[in-house]
C-alpha cells in the first residue's frame, strides 16, 4: 500500500477517530489472508477529477449481500496520483453494512454501526 499512498497525506476523520480513543490496524493487517470479506464484488464505479484532486467511488458487495459505498480520495503530486483516504460506509435499502472503515497511509480504523 506504500507506493499507493503519499506517507505524509493523512486523512482528518482517521485522526479524529484515533484522537477519540479508536484503534488503528497497519495495512498489513487489514491485508492478512482472511481479514477481507470473503467473496467481495465491486460495482457502479465512478471518478471525477477538479484540478490535482480526483474522487473514486464504487459500491462493493460481501458474499452475505451487505453493501458498502467506498469512495477514495486521490492528489496528483509530482506528475503521479496518491491516494489520500479510503472510506466506506454502509449504503442501500435492503442489507447495509454494520460498519464502516476510515483508512490513510497508516492503516485503517473500524467503526461499528449501532
Amino acid at each position: 500500500m506504500s507506493t499507493l499512498f503519499h506517507p505524509t497525506l493523512v486523512s482528518p476523520s482517521v485522526t479524529s477517530v484515533l484522537s477519540s480513543g479508536g484503534r488503528m490496524d497497519p495495512w498489513s493487517s487489514c491485508l492478512e489472508e482472511g481479514a477481507r470479506p470473503q467473496g467481495l464484488k465491486v460495482t457502479s464505479r465512478d471518478s471525477v477529477v477538479a484540478g490535482d484532486t480526483g474522487y473514486t467511488t464504487n459500491v462493493e458487495i460481501d458474499a452475505e449481500g451487505n453493501t458498502l459505498l467506498a469512495f477514495q480520495e486521490w492528489r496528483e503530486l509530482d506528475g503521479s496520483w496518491k491516494l489520500v483516504s479510503h472510506e466506506t460506509i454502509p449504503w442501500g435499502e435492503k442489507k447495509p453494512a454494520r460498519g464502516m472503515l476510515k483508512c490513510d497511509s497508516r492503516g485503517c480504523v473500524a467503526l461499528l454501526v449501532q
